[in-house]
């Protein structure tokens, strides 16, 4: 008798920031990632001013409503696109945090952060 499995795949998507163009810290709303495993954070840094820096992290959250830095992407500094694989998630909560850094004024413009989870 053979037995047949079936593997059900599922995939979760979430944008954190859309073409935004500015200095700060934007923090993502928090994310259900109960049943995944790993994840890519996705990066595209457009046209830059002056000196810039980006960064984007996944945090866990604990049953007491702390966050925990999982996996930081490396960090931008040009314009252009990367992504960062995440393996060894676990967690019910997590959410992404994405800081631009520099001299004031400058910034990074049409940035894209986005966050597959797998």
């Amino acid at each position: 008798m053979v037995q047949i499995v079936k593997v059900v795949r599922k995939t979760l998507q979430k944008t954190i920031i859309d073409a935004a163009a500015f200095t700060a810290t934007v923090t993502g709303a928090d994310i259900d990632i109960a049943g995944y495993e790993q994840a890519t954070i996705y990066i595209t840094a457009g046209e830059e001013t002056g000196t810039c820096t980006l960064d984007a992290k996944l945090q866990i959250k604990d049953s007491n409503g702390n966050y925990y830095d999982h996996t930081a992407a490396t960090q931008v500094t040009a314009a252009g696109s990367s992504t960062k694989a995440i393996t060894g998630i676990n967690g019910l909560i997590g959410r992404v945090v994405v800081t631009w850094g520099g001299e004031a004024g400058n910034k990074y413009l049409a940035t894209t952060v986005e966050i597959v989870f797998n």
